[in-house]
Protein backbone atom coordinates (compact mmCIF):
# COMPACT_ATOMS: atom_id res chain seq x y z
CA UNK A 1 0.00 0.00 0.00
CA UNK A 2 2.22 2.80 -1.15
CA UNK A 3 1.12 6.51 -2.10
CA UNK A 4 0.31 7.77 1.01
CA UNK A 5 2.68 10.06 2.99
CA UNK A 6 2.98 8.55 6.43
CA UNK A 7 3.08 11.93 8.60
CA UNK A 8 3.51 11.74 12.26
CA UNK A 9 2.34 15.19 14.61
CA UNK A 10 2.69 16.39 18.20
CA UNK A 11 -0.96 15.14 19.81
CA UNK A 12 -3.70 17.24 19.08
CA UNK A 13 -5.84 18.72 21.88
CA UNK A 14 -9.09 19.21 19.02
CA UNK A 15 -8.57 15.01 18.29
CA UNK A 16 -11.19 14.33 21.26
CA UNK A 17 -13.16 17.39 20.41
CA UNK A 18 -13.52 15.80 16.50
CA UNK A 19 -14.21 12.56 18.46
CA UNK A 20 -17.10 13.55 20.30
CA UNK A 21 -18.21 15.25 17.34
CA UNK A 22 -18.53 11.74 15.23
CA UNK A 23 -19.82 10.56 18.32
CA UNK A 24 -22.95 12.66 18.69
CA UNK A 25 -23.45 12.25 15.09
CA UNK A 26 -23.17 8.43 15.15
CA UNK A 27 -25.70 8.00 18.44
CA UNK A 28 -28.65 9.59 16.43
CA UNK A 29 -27.97 7.93 13.48
CA UNK A 30 -27.53 4.75 14.91
CA UNK A 31 -29.78 4.57 18.09
CA UNK A 32 -29.87 1.77 20.25
CA UNK A 33 -27.95 -1.14 17.93
CA UNK A 34 -24.53 1.30 18.85
CA UNK A 35 -23.99 0.00 22.25
CA UNK A 36 -20.67 2.06 22.85
CA UNK A 37 -18.87 4.20 19.92
CA UNK A 38 -14.89 4.12 21.57
CA UNK A 39 -12.30 6.64 20.17
CA UNK A 40 -8.94 4.00 20.13
CA UNK A 41 -5.98 4.07 18.46
CA UNK A 42 -2.95 6.69 18.47
CA UNK A 43 -4.69 9.88 18.32
CA UNK A 44 -7.55 8.42 21.88
CA UNK A 45 -3.79 8.58 23.72
CA UNK A 46 -3.07 12.03 25.37
CA UNK A 47 0.44 13.03 25.13
CA UNK A 48 0.88 10.45 21.88
CA UNK A 49 2.32 11.32 18.48
CA UNK A 50 0.18 10.30 15.66
CA UNK A 51 -0.84 10.54 12.21
CA UNK A 52 -3.65 12.64 12.31
CA UNK A 53 -6.11 10.57 11.70
CA UNK A 54 -9.14 9.43 14.00
CA UNK A 55 -9.91 5.78 14.64
CA UNK A 56 -13.08 4.68 16.07
CA UNK A 57 -15.00 1.15 16.96
CA UNK A 58 -18.58 1.28 17.23
CA UNK A 59 -19.60 -1.51 19.41
CA UNK A 60 -22.37 -3.77 18.07
CA UNK A 61 -24.44 -6.36 20.35
CA UNK A 62 -23.84 -8.93 18.05
CA UNK A 63 -23.92 -10.04 14.33
CA UNK A 64 -28.09 -9.83 14.29
CA UNK A 65 -27.73 -5.58 14.50
CA UNK A 66 -24.81 -5.49 11.60
CA UNK A 67 -27.44 -5.03 8.84
CA UNK A 68 -29.32 -2.12 10.39
CA UNK A 69 -25.42 0.06 11.51
CA UNK A 70 -24.53 -0.95 8.05
CA UNK A 71 -27.69 0.10 6.05
CA UNK A 72 -27.39 3.91 8.55
CA UNK A 73 -23.53 4.50 8.13
CA UNK A 74 -24.75 3.88 4.35
CA UNK A 75 -26.83 6.83 4.32
CA UNK A 76 -24.16 8.90 6.46
CA UNK A 77 -21.97 8.79 3.40
CA UNK A 78 -20.00 5.85 4.06
CA UNK A 79 -18.94 2.94 2.23
CA UNK A 80 -18.98 -0.37 3.49
CA UNK A 81 -15.50 -2.09 3.01
CA UNK A 82 -15.83 -5.52 4.73
CA UNK A 83 -13.33 -7.08 7.87
CA UNK A 84 -10.23 -6.52 5.88
CA UNK A 85 -9.04 -9.76 7.11
CA UNK A 86 -9.31 -9.25 10.56
CA UNK A 87 -12.42 -10.86 12.11
CA UNK A 88 -15.48 -8.91 13.09
CA UNK A 89 -13.62 -5.35 12.91
CA UNK A 90 -15.97 -4.20 9.68
CA UNK A 91 -14.24 -1.07 7.93
CA UNK A 92 -15.87 2.22 6.93
CA UNK A 93 -14.84 4.16 4.25
CA UNK A 94 -15.96 7.90 4.32
CA UNK A 95 -16.18 9.35 1.31
CA UNK A 96 -15.52 12.62 0.76
CA UNK A 97 -17.70 13.28 -2.00
CA UNK A 98 -20.83 11.72 -0.56
CA UNK A 99 -23.81 14.10 -0.73
CA UNK A 100 -24.21 13.35 2.88
CA UNK A 101 -20.48 13.65 4.09
CA UNK A 102 -19.37 14.74 7.48
CA UNK A 103 -17.17 17.48 7.32
CA UNK A 104 -14.46 16.64 9.55
CA UNK A 105 -11.39 15.26 9.85
CA UNK A 106 -9.59 12.23 7.94
CA UNK A 107 -10.85 9.21 10.27
CA UNK A 108 -11.16 5.21 9.96
CA UNK A 109 -14.70 3.90 10.90
CA UNK A 110 -14.72 0.26 12.68
CA UNK A 111 -18.16 -1.97 13.70
CA UNK A 112 -17.22 -4.50 16.01
CA UNK A 113 -19.68 -6.77 18.06
CA UNK A 114 -18.57 -6.50 21.68
CA UNK A 115 -16.96 -9.67 22.14
CA UNK A 116 -14.51 -9.31 19.28
CA UNK A 117 -10.99 -9.91 19.49
CA UNK A 118 -10.17 -7.14 17.84
CA UNK A 119 -12.39 -4.63 19.96
CA UNK A 120 -10.85 -6.09 22.88
CA UNK A 121 -6.96 -5.06 21.37
CA UNK A 122 -8.03 -2.22 20.43
CA UNK A 123 -8.96 -1.29 23.78
CA UNK A 124 -6.23 -2.95 26.17
CA UNK A 125 -3.73 -1.21 23.37
CA UNK A 126 -5.33 2.21 23.83
CA UNK A 127 -5.38 1.62 27.85
CA UNK A 128 -2.30 0.06 28.73
CA UNK A 129 -0.69 3.15 26.55
CA UNK A 130 -2.65 5.42 28.28
CA UNK A 131 -1.55 4.16 31.75
CA UNK A 132 2.09 3.81 31.57
CA UNK A 133 4.20 6.87 29.65
CA UNK A 134 7.13 5.02 29.55
CA UNK A 135 5.65 2.58 26.91
CA UNK A 136 3.94 5.61 25.20
CA UNK A 137 7.28 7.36 24.83
CA UNK A 138 8.80 4.43 23.13
CA UNK A 139 5.87 4.06 20.89
CA UNK A 140 6.18 7.68 19.82
CA UNK A 141 10.16 7.22 19.11
CA UNK A 142 9.08 4.40 17.11
CA UNK A 143 6.61 5.86 15.09
CA UNK A 144 8.81 9.02 14.17
CA UNK A 145 11.39 5.91 13.44
CA UNK A 146 9.30 4.03 11.20
CA UNK A 147 7.74 7.05 9.22
CA UNK A 148 11.19 7.94 8.51
CA UNK A 149 12.25 4.67 7.22
CA UNK A 150 8.34 4.06 5.36
CA UNK A 151 7.60 7.48 4.23
CA UNK A 152 5.67 6.54 1.03
CA UNK A 153 4.45 2.82 2.20
CA UNK A 154 1.78 2.73 5.10
CA UNK A 155 1.40 -0.93 4.71
CA UNK A 156 5.29 -1.49 5.80
CA UNK A 157 5.12 1.19 8.03
CA UNK A 158 1.92 -0.70 9.95
CA UNK A 159 4.12 -4.15 9.77
CA UNK A 160 6.71 -2.56 11.50
CA UNK A 161 4.78 -1.81 14.36
CA UNK A 162 3.39 -5.25 14.52
CA UNK A 163 5.95 -6.51 17.17
CA UNK A 164 5.63 -3.58 19.58
CA UNK A 165 2.10 -4.05 19.46
CA UNK A 166 2.10 -7.98 20.04
CA UNK A 167 4.56 -7.27 22.99
CA UNK A 168 2.52 -4.40 24.51
CA UNK A 169 -0.77 -6.13 24.42
CA UNK A 170 1.28 -9.37 26.32
CA UNK A 171 2.46 -6.96 28.67
CA UNK A 172 -0.97 -5.66 28.87
CA UNK A 173 -2.75 -8.64 29.50
CA UNK A 174 -0.20 -9.80 31.76
CA UNK A 175 -1.03 -7.22 34.30
CA UNK A 176 -4.58 -7.63 33.75
CA UNK A 177 -3.74 -11.72 34.68
CA UNK A 178 -1.70 -10.40 37.46
CA UNK A 179 -4.18 -8.21 38.98
CA UNK A 180 -6.91 -11.21 39.46
CA UNK A 181 -9.04 -10.52 36.65
CA UNK A 182 -8.00 -12.92 33.60
CA UNK A 183 -7.33 -11.72 30.26
CA UNK A 184 -10.11 -10.74 27.75
CA UNK A 185 -9.57 -11.91 24.09
CA UNK A 186 -7.01 -13.39 22.08
CA UNK A 187 -4.27 -11.30 20.25
CA UNK A 188 -5.67 -10.06 16.38
CA UNK A 189 -3.62 -11.01 13.43
CA UNK A 190 -1.78 -7.39 13.43
CA UNK A 191 0.26 -8.78 10.59
CA UNK A 192 -2.52 -7.81 8.68
CA UNK A 193 -2.84 -3.83 10.17
CA UNK A 194 -5.42 -1.41 10.18
CA UNK A 195 -4.91 1.32 7.67
CA UNK A 196 -3.73 3.74 10.30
Amino acid sequence: MTGKRVQIVAYDRDWPVHFERLRGIYARALGSPAIRIEHIGSTSVPGLAAKPILDIDIVIENHECFDAVRDALVRLGYTYEGELGIPDRHAFYHRADSPHAIETMEHHLYVCPRHATALDDHLVFRDYLRAHPETRSAYALLKRRLAGEFPDDVQAYCEAKTEFIVATLRAARGETASAGRGPEGGTTDVSRPART
